[in-house]
């Protein structure tokens, strides 16, 4: 049994077609793996931008001169001089019983 000759080309041509077909689909998937990765990151990296702003807004707000005594102030209790320092201490605890 042989196969006509004009049958020989169409199966080369099948057979070429899949073949390529079957290389192409990993290298595209892998493709468009890699883009939901970039635009993922990219997103990351803009949340991260953001944040690193806000950051460097603190650091220039934390240097100047009344921030920092703001802080050295409340943080530490230092007074400038001349000024009076006053500490006011925590109420008491009032110790409740139940009636008998």
């Amino acid at each position: 049994m042989s196969m006509p000759r004009t049958s020989v080309p169409v199966m080369l041509v099948v057979v070429t077609i899949v073949a390529v077909g079957l290389f192409l689909i990993s290298p595209t998937r892998a493709w468009w793996s890699q883009r939901d990765e970039i635009s993922s990151f990219e997103s990351e990296l803009g949340e991260q931008d953001a944040l690193n702003a806000e950051l460097l807004d603190r650091v220039e707000v934390l240097g100047t001169d009344a921030e920092i005594e703001r802080l050295a102030r409340e943080q530490y209790g230092l007074v400038r001089p001349g000024d009076e320092s006053y500490v006011v201490p925590p109420a008491p605890t009032v110790a409740t019983t139940a009636p008998d």
